[in-house]
């Protein structure tokens, strides 16, 4: 029960709340955090106020001895507590710890940039070429294995370029987002780097038995009919056909393919599995398929914030996606990630540039000038978790998306130029 909600790379104490001290930071508590008041960051107990909201709503917690305030943790030796390492039930090998010194997302930018605009290329290739498809294949396999290196670098970087989109290139843009938003994923989890790239290309050809449903009906603006979506549910029957010609693909890719719209309550297709009967990595693209297409704008659907491409999927776990896997995914997108535009608590508009990965809801943020007419060098960078003076900033709440998709790519080439330290 415990050990599924704990994030892998903590330094964690098990305690029971009556073992609370002012001074020491709850990392976890013994239910998800989403299903209390409190946030998902976790919380530094400053008072004794703290301790009673938190035995309100669980009976054991887990500590973490590095976000404690100094020493409180080791003079409460007598306390009765459990130091564990703690790894997530689906992990396929050692967890991943976060890099204590990451390349600058700046320069990871430019090194991975090229990559992903030629990788964008090579899906279109792939998705409008339904006799020679196959070729594109040894070129996607090397994309899946320099963006596993790249998310091991900085993963900010590839995140940043999944928000960059274009309603028009949606199909093979999606098949990309997926195939990145994959691995980072699987990464979170502690898989191998093996499944971690497997699991990258299952992503980006899980949508490959699109090429055989008509362009009118994938790109119909209206809602569509019986017929209609029964042909396009059949794109995973196709996909699985299509893939399993090529004897060099992972049976977890064509598996991956096939059942990625599968829900665990049975509601899903093409058979109507139900929990267990689904893989792994199908539940995974499931969840992540569904994240990046709520957040990009399609024909027939505007684009929502990452908040509320969170709030759906949490608020469907248990139902139609697992839920250990629904809470594990907001932990690892967070509840603002990079890209996503927020109002901070002094009115300001700013556009999350890198998350901080123990403390979440204090990103690094880009604060857009004043006026909109101002050039963007009058904005400024900001780390949200290093302010040291009075007044300190703070997220006040989510914005919607930009009303201009190319906000966010001007904003990008001007974070990821030669001038900006960040």
């Amino acid at each position: 029960m415990l050990n599924e909600h704990i994030p892998i790379y903590r330094n964690l104490i098990q305690i029971p709340t009556s073992a609370l001290r002012i001074g020491m930071y709850v990392a976890q508590l013994d239910r998800p955090w989403l299903e209390t008041p409190f946030t998902l960051e976790g919380l530094l107990i400053r008072n004794q106020n703290d301790i009673k909201k938190i035995k309100k709503y669980a009976s054991t917690v887990y500590i973490s001895v590095d976000e404690s305030s100094t020493n409180i943790v080791h003079s409460s030796a007598s306390l009765p507590y459990t130091k564990k390492r703690v790894d997530t039930k689906t992990n396929k090998g050692l967890p991943y710890e976060p890099s204590s010194n990451p390349i600058p997302i700046r320069k990871e930018i430019q090194e991975i940039g090229k990559e992903h605009a030629d990788a964008k290329g090579m899906i279109k290739n792939l998705m409008s070429d339904s006799q020679n498809w196959h070729n594109n294949l040894p070129r996607a396999k090397e994309v899946v294995k320099s963006f596993a290196q790249s998310i091991i670098r900085n993963q900010n970087a590839l995140y940043w370029l999944t928000r960059i989109k274009n309603k028009n290139e949606y199909t093979a843009e999606h098949c990309l987002n997926v195939g990145i938003l994959a691995m980072l994923f699987a990464k979170h989890l502690g898989w191998e780097m093996k499944n971690i790239e497997e699991v990258g290309l299952a992503g980006m050809l899980h949508d490959v038995g699109k090429m055989s449903i008509p362009a009118e009906i994938l790109d119909k603006p209206e809602r569509l009919s019986d017929a209609e979506f029964d042909i396009i549910k059949n794109h995973v029957l196709e996909g699985y056909k299509i893939l399993s010609r090529d004897k060099t693909l992972p049976e977890t890719v064509l598996r991956t393919s096939r059942d990625h719209h599968e829900r665990i309550n049975g509601a899903g297709y093409p058979y109507g599995k139900k929990g267990d009967d689904i893989s792994d990595e199908a539940k995974l693209i499931a969840i992540v398929d569904t994240y990046d297409a709520i957040t990009s704008e399609r024909v027939y659907s505007p684009a929502q914030p990452p908040t509320e491409a969170l709030r759906i999927i949490y608020e469907e776990s248990g139902e139609l996606f697992d839920k250990f896997l629904a809470v594990k995914f907001i932990e690892c997108i967070g509840i603002y990630p990079p890209g996503s535009a927020v109002q901070l608590d002094t009115g300001e508009t700013a556009i999350v540039v890198e998350q901080n990965p123990k403390r979440k809801l204090l990103p690094k943020v880009f604060i857009l000038p004043s006026s909109g007419k101002q050039h963007l060098c009058n904005g400024t960078l900001l780390d949200l978790s290093q302010q040291k003076h009075h007044g300190n900033r703070k997220i006040n709440r989510a914005l919607s998306e930009p009303q201009n998709p190319d906000d966010i790519e001007e904003i990008f080439n001007f974070l990821k130029a030669d001038e900006c330290q960040t």
